[in-house]
């Protein structure tokens, strides 16, 4: 079986990352992909309710984000 492509393997990554954060009320995200500037590559946003909205009034901090992911074989669990 060949290797991903580094485009399919931070795909793949930021898709499992945005899944993870997606799974909680208290968060949202914004990343940018295939981005090789020197900057955030984006941000996860926090919320103070879970059971409140993701908007202004709930909004309680960013924490602005680096992505770096590497080609490797790993195991979960």
């Amino acid at each position: 079986m060949s290797m991903p492509s580094n485009n399919k393997i931070e795909d793949r990554a930021l898709g499992a990352l945005r899944n993870i954060i997606d799974d909680h009320a208290t968060m949202g995200h914004e990343f940018r992909s295939m981005d090789k500037e020197i900057r955030w590559d984006g941000n996860i946003w926090i919320y103070k309710d879970i059971n409140g909205t993701q908007d202004k009034r709930n909004y309680d901090d960013k924490v602005p984000v680096q992505i770096n992911f590497n080609n490797c074989e790993c195991s979960w669990g």
